[in-house]
């Protein structure tokens, strides 16, 4: 991803720090980066659109009480509006995934259905309407997706000017930036949605609870990576322990090729869903199947 445009925002007003050498720290941080921030995150934004052929993965980790999702996405797509393929496999069952495939140009996209789900049709692909426009990473649900929900989540943190903890070069000229994003705004900017069942015996203040946020951009202006964690002791309005793990971990692994996204599968090998309807009377029995 280009972000040249976006790192020198991050950076105006500190043209001559050396390497190695930190960003301002603490309060001054808060008030250097957050002036900065939402115009460098909605350039981000607006770069990442221009889905640069990479290779990304995002691990997302989030229990409350024991309960919860563990899983790795894969993601490499070749250059906007073209081709993508999306691993999604679980880190507690190895049964338990799917591969999402969107072919250059295609009007459709396609589903490989891991074991776990080889019962809900009698192919192992499923397609479905592609509906999403141009395949930009910002609007699709491949790891630039949560890349850029995360980057909101701090996005509106830093908005309320208490989030920033510390701006800094390191010694390679690589740029990270640290701040600390409630609870609240990782919801609010959908990092991860919440069912209400469970919003509603979460008790009140552990939405204020903080998640530690790293972003790092390599020293040619480039986004490395960004995380987010957090582990906190909770409980919930009965009064039961509902301690909370989070660990979100989006990286760029590297450029990618044609040759890493496979072609769309044999008609004879795809159970087509026509409309809404029907994908979501699929996703309905899918859901059942992982207990949601």
């Amino acid at each position: 991803m280009a972000m040249a445009g976006c790192v020198s925002m991050v950076l105006a007003g500190c043209g001559q720090a050396k390497a190695g050498t930190a960003l301002p720290q603490g309060e001054d941080a808060a008030a250097y980066v957050s002036a900065k921030f939402d115009s460098t995150l909605n350039q981000l934004s607006s770069k990442m659109q221009s889905g640069d052929a990479v290779k990304t993965t995002l691990l997302t980790r989030f229990f409350i009480a024991g309960k919860g999702i563990d899983g790795t996405l894969s993601t490499a797509q070749s250059g906007t509006g073209q081709a993508s393929i999306t691993h999604n496999d679980s880190n507690k069952n190895l049964n338990d995934r799917l591969d999402f495939l969107h072919p250059a140009g295609s009007p459709a996209d396609y589903v490989l259905l891991g074991p776990l789900y080889n019962s809900l049709e009698p192919t192992p692909w499923v397609s479905m309407p592609h509906l999403a426009g141009d395949y930009g990473p910002c609007i699709t649900g491949d790891t630039y997706h949560m890349a850029c929900k995360m980057l909101g989540a701090v996005a509106r943190a830093t908005k309320k000017g208490q989030a920033v903890k510390s701006a800094k070069h390191l010694a390679d000229g690589t740029v990270v930036l640290q701040a600390d994003v409630s609870l609240q705004d990782f919801q609010d900017a959908q990092v991860v949605v919440i069912p209400q069942a469970v919003l509603d015996k979460t008790a009140d203040q552990v939405h204020q609870q903080l998640i530690h946020a790293t972003i790092t951009i390599t020293p040619q202006g480039t986004l490395q990576q960004i995380e987010m964690v957090a582990k906190f002791p909770s409980t919930d309005k009965a009064g039961k322990d509902s301690p909370f793990d989070i660990d979100y971990h989006f990286q760029i692994v590297g450029p990618a090729t044609p040759a890493d996204i496979p072609q769309a599968p044999d008609a004879s090998q795809v159970t087509v869903l026509p409309d809404q309807a029907a994908v979501d009377e699929f996703n309905a029995r899918k859901d059942k199947i992982q207990g949601q």
